[in-house]
């Protein structure tokens, strides 16, 4: 494949509106009314709350000027819609024995973009216990924990994301115990887990032991403007650099303008002729090198197809990853012969739809290079940049607004019309 510039291009209008709508919140306030109100329970055993009141005595650091205000409750009763009303984050330090009527306030809070941070006991709900807030969670509810609360090797997920920022990739927790939750929490696509306890901590405990050596601790549900950290027990919570950074970076993030849930795209062409297996945490997406257009014009060839499915499995370990089939590169041909045909054109493109279904994928990159040159010695036409269009047009047609659909194409676009794209 020669070098040059890649652009990723996503060809239908719907999908940008639809990937808008998913990720950007209602506008953050100006500065000065930033305001954090973090709720905890004095009633709960005293080592909740000395977390709790260390957590107090940290986050009111933060205090000193006009432009933020830090304020700490403990009565259930201030989650209440007017008082919510300036709220730019709500903060559970530990478990907060909400009724109906406030949990409701919660709720409406929350789905109508305001934000949260929970610590450890703030999601001790057990399955069935509050139906919204499991699927707030992430579709998990509470199922145990290990004894007694230990030092413990975190291993950071994600390090493109901003609450991962400068985060050490691995580092000593201070002394909690973990909470496990129900299964699902990777499964689920809406899901960024950001960081889990390392696997050389396990077997975890001594009393009360995890066997797992999956256990995540932090992570975000994109469904929402949330983050939920699992630290939470004891007053050395905040004794340690790395997750005080942990904490304040997920404080930042939710409070960012626009809050992206991704700020970078980082794109890695894997080849089907290599046996490497790239680290998925390094990398939002992933162009598999490659397919070609059929010997009748009419379909997509695949290399090494079970190789694909290996690159497809790494969505397992994180659910955000996206997977693309790259087809062609430098000297891959007939597409200038199947762009011609309507016929050959519509099933090319419905193939398209197959090998994505088949394979788990999240979309199509097309790397023919290039249209109306024939210098890597394949066929050529001059209609062959209004066909492109046209390709286009149909592989959107085929794969649906929901998956991804790029190209490559050298940095001054000459082959290419990207304005009738």
């Amino acid at each position: 494949m020669n070098i040059r510039r890649i652009f990723l291009l996503v060809i239908s209008t719907a999908s940008l509106l639809t990937t808008y709508a998913q990720s950007s919140p209602a506008p953050t306030p100006a500065a000065s009314s930033v305001r954090i109100l973090a709720f905890y329970n004095p009633q709960e055993d005293p080592s909740h709350v000395a977390f709790a009141e260390s957590a107090v005595s940290f986050f009111s650091g933060l205090n000193g000027s006009r432009d933020l205000s830090f304020e700490a409750t403990t009565d259930p009763a201030a989650m209440d819609q007017e008082n919510l009303r300036d709220v730019d984050v709500v903060m559970m330090l530990n478990y907060i024995p909400l009724d109906k009527k406030q949990r409701k306030v919660f709720e409406e809070y929350m789905d109508n973009g305001g934000r949260w941070i929970g610590f450890h006991k703030a999601a001790l709900y057990r399955e069935g216990d509050w139906p919204w807030f499991t699927r707030f969670l992430g579709g998990v509810a509470f199922a145990d924990y290990n004894w007694p609360p230990l030092p413990t090797p975190i291993r950071m997920e994600d390090p493109l994301h901003p609450v991962c920022k400068g985060v050490p990739e691995r580092f000593i927790a201070p002394a909690n115990e973990w909470y496990r939750f129900s299964p699902g929490l990777r499964e689920n696509p809406a899901v960024q887990v950001l960081a889990s306890v390392a696997a050389e901590s396990f077997p975890l405990g001594i009393s009360r032991i995890f066997e797992s050596e999956d256990l995540p601790i932090a992570w975000a549900n994109r469904q929402y403007r949330m983050v939920y950290l699992n630290m939470g027990h004891g007053g050395n919570g905040f004794s340690d650099a790395s997750q005080n950074l942990l904490f304040t970076n997920a404080l930042q993030w939710l409070l960012a303008p626009g809050m992206p849930v991704e700020e970078k795209v980082a794109v890695a062409y894997v080849t089907s002729w290599k046996a490497a297996i790239p680290d998925p945490a390094c990398i939002t997406h992933i162009n598999y090198a490659f397919g070609h257009v059929n010997e009748t014009f009419d379909g997509v060839i695949v290399d090494n197809p079970e190789r694909l499915r290996q690159i497809v499995a790494l969505k397992k370990q994180k659910p955000s990853l996206k997977v693309l089939l790259s087809i062609g590169g430098w000297g891959s041909g007939r597409f200038s012969e199947m762009v011609s045909s309507d016929t050959l054109r519509d099933s090319f493109a419905r193939d398209c739809r197959r090998v994505v279904e088949d394979f788990g994928l999240d979309g199509i990159d097309i790397d023919w290079e290039y249209p109306t040159s024939s210098m890597a010695n394949i066929s050529s036409s001059p209609d062959d940049t209004e066909n492109f269009t046209l390709l286009m047009q149909d592989i959107r047609a085929a794969i649906g607004n929901e998956k991804e659909l790029t190209l490559a194409t050298v940095a001054s676009a000459r082959y290419i019309d990207f304005k009738a794209i």
